[in-house]
């Protein structure tokens, strides 16, 4: 039975690589895989020792190759953290809380938003069909429940802001 969902996308890291994304870089910058230090879910960390041994531009090797990651089935945004930086996100909900989640000493160079019903099946060698933390609403709508004595009942307040 079809309860209205659409069949999911999987992404994992060997997708980059089949997309021809560390070729393009080669082509760019005469540096290809070696530009990216880490691949750890949602974000891609650059080899900055490695960037700027090649005397490349940090920001031009982000916009690279986030343009080249937008490519790929399965993902919706790739955002660089020097546009996050210059606040050059469009003025979208997904976007601000990609930006609302930016943190200079701990996000990567590159912000991986997968699209809709995309799944992250590998997980430390492990299979899921499931996980947390996308922007989309169906994955960040939680139900808040208060019951007591005196509290009045209400029901379908629109949303809460986290403080």
């Amino acid at each position: 039975m079809n309860w209205g969902a659409k069949k999911p996308k999987y992404f994992d890291e060997k997708l980059m690589a089949d997309a021809g994304i560390y070729k393009e870089l080669e082509k760019k910058f005469g540096v290809g895989k070696a530009l990216v230090k880490l691949y750890s879910k949602p974000y891609i960390y650059l080899d900055h020792r490695v960037i700027k041994t090649n005397k490349l531009k940090l920001e031009d090797v982000q916009a690279v190759l986030a343009k080249e990651i937008e490519k790929i089935s399965g993902v919706e945004y790739a955002i660089t953290t020097e546009d996050i930086k210059h606040g050059r996100l469009d003025d979208q909900r997904v976007l601000r809380l990609v930006a609302n989640n930016f943190n200079k000493h701990r996000s990567g160079d590159i912000h991986i938003v997968f699209s809709p019903n995309t799944f992250i099946n590998d997980f430390d060698g492990l299979k899921v069909a499931s996980t947390h933390g996308s922007p989309w609403s169906y994955d960040t709508h939680v139900p808040i429940i208060f019951a007591g004595m005196d509290i009045d009942d209400e029901a379908g307040k629109p949303s809460c802001h986290a403080v």
